[in-house]
């Protein structure tokens, strides 16, 4: 009991009295039942939309994505695709398994999940962490059926995605079940649908019966955020920037909607306070992570994507991204937030191996990818960063590539007219035969997730030799059970055994070790 009140005065101290009490209130409103009163009243909030969801992105020829897919690339996907369509795709890139998006068993409220009352529906999928049964659900495999209908026409990949949607749509009733737990897979849902919708709009398959479903249910993912941003405000962490992205996003494809007002306002707000508040001075993400750093500057990439024609009355801000970027851009950001998207750009470029893709595996790597809009290995960061690199730092890391095709879906850009990279200030040694080297020195201020001071990570030709096993389960049987956060599974100096800070829970380390690069 002494240790635990310990733990909580620390946090307080360390973390900040708002963000324990925003915590505190969330929790407040899952017992007390506030959450699923709301939700009985919001049902209603969804209606009086337009029938469509409105198209918000330049779509890339299929000439270009052909000419940068060249015919093995093409043959690639469309057999990811085709896999797909008979309802299969590579979770976190690896086995393949089917889609599962209904449960056979009647569902209870979320919150009932989350406050454990419930216990979790019957799955074919491991879901000793719920990530596994959250996963298909995230529509992220939508994303390769509509890049597949892109560049070959066929009516079957639209087909896929409605007969998956209307799966989803059927098994999973607003606000019933643990696909309505997270504010933030509701929101990657969300933007998923917004996209999916535009990409496959003029394929027979999207009746007008299935488009006005489809919008509907945009707004009821919609109207589930606001309630809860209390709990990712205090996360103030990735949920809170997809969560806002999700708004925004509702807010532009649905700009009749009698709540899309709001929801504009909130996601404006906060995805200027994340980009300003949750990247430090050297570019690293708020959770020391390379998966969430990627996720980041995707969800960055994403709505400055977003096409509108309401964007008039951001006088004194700039519009975000670089000289390249499109002039229809909805997202304006202050320059302290471009500058921070730029050296968070930059740093994920640098601990990039530009030989395999992948990247130092620092911190949390639970295989977040949400919009993975090129071919490639699910650990090649090059798309992300390359694409991120144009827009934010015009420049060109990686040389021309299959990975540019996400650079192609996010702006329709150029590739080829770019300089070259410039080196960052981190503590890193290059050979000129593939080999690097790299000293993880971190500044502890923004919640460090993993105990991993002056961790050496080691790259030979593409193969990383010493490396940083990161955190891919957080809830499973030992030796799976989150241990790798520790010092001790890291290539550093331990003393004793002992942890460089002290470990507070599955997900929080305090007493932060701080360090610097003097020269």
């Amino acid at each position: 009991m002494a240790f635990r009140i310990t733990i909580l005065l620390k946090a307080i101290r360390q973390l900040g009295f708002s963000q324990m009490a925003l915590y505190g209130l969330y929790k407040m409103g899952l017992r007390t039942g506030y959450f699923r009163r709301a939700d009985d009243r919001r049902r209603t909030i969804a209606h009086g939309q337009p029938p469509t969801v409105h198209g918000l992105f330049t779509l890339p020829p299929s000439s270009k994505l052909r000419e940068i897919l060249g015919s093995d690339g093409l043959n690639s996907l469309l057999s990811e695709a085709n896999q797909i369509a008979g309802g299969r795709f590579r979770i976190f890139g690896g086995e393949l398994v089917e889609i599962e998006l209904g449960f056979e068993q009647p569902l209870s409220h979320w919150t009932a999940y989350e406050t454990r009352e419930a216990l979790l529906p019957d799955s074919k999928l491991p879901i000793s962490d719920i990530k596994f049964l959250w996963e298909p659900a995230r529509f992220g495999w939508a994303f390769t059926l509509g890049r597949a209908y892109r560049v070959s026409g066929d009516d079957k990949y639209a087909e896929a995605f409605w007969r998956c949607f209307e799966t989803f749509d059927a098994g999973n009733p607003p606000y019933l079940g643990p696909h309505w737990m997270s504010g933030q897979e509701v929101a990657l849902r969300l933007m998923a649908f917004v996209w999916s919708a535009q990409v496959f709009g003029d394929s027979p398959e999207s009746t007008r019966q299935r488009k006005e479903r489809l919008a509907q249910s945009v707004a009821e993912h919609a109207a589930r955020i606001p309630p809860t941003l209390l709990y990712a405000r205090a996360q103030n962490n990735n949920h809170l920037l997809s969560e806002a992205a999700g708004l925004f996003t509702a807010a532009l494809a649905l700009p009749d909607h009698p709540q899309a007002g709001k929801w504009r306002r909130l996601g404006e707000k906060w995805m200027a306070w994340c980009f300003e508040n949750q990247i430090d001075g050297t570019g690293e993400y708020i959770q020391h992570s390379v998966t969430y750093q990627r996720l980041m500057l995707q969800l960055a990439l994403w709505v400055r994507s977003l096409n509108t024609k309401v964007t008039k009355g951001h006088k004194g801000k700039e519009e975000i991204g670089g000289k390249h970027g499109a002039s229809s851009c909805a997202l304006c950001l202050t320059e302290e937030a471009r500058q921070n998207l730029a050296a968070a750009t930059r740093w994920l470029a640098e601990l990039t191996d530009p030989v395999s893709g992948r990247a130092v595996n620092l911190g949390a790597d639970d295989g977040a990818y949400i919009f993975p809009l090129a071919n490639g290995d699910f650990r090649d960061i090059r798309p992300v960063a390359a694409a991120a690199a144009r827009v934010f730092l015009d420049e060109q890391p990686f040389g021309v590539g299959v990975w540019d095709e996400m650079s192609l879906w996010f702006e329709g850009l150029q590739v080829g007219n770019f300089a070259s990279s410039q080196l960052s200030n981190l503590p890193i040694l290059k050979s000129a035969s593939n080999s690097w080297a790299y000293l993880r020195v971190a500044d502890g201020n923004l919640r460090l997730a993993h105990a991993d001071q002056l961790h050496l990570d080691l790259w030979w030709r593409g193969e990383n030799v010493a490396l940083d096993p990161g955190t891919y389960l957080y809830n499973a049987a030992p030796p799976w059970d989150n241990p790798w956060p520790a010092t001790q599974f890291h290539n550093t100096v331990t003393v004793n055994g002992l942890d460089q800070m002290t470990r507070a829970g599955r997900f929080m380390y305090l007493d932060w070790a701080r360090g610097c690069v003097l020269e």
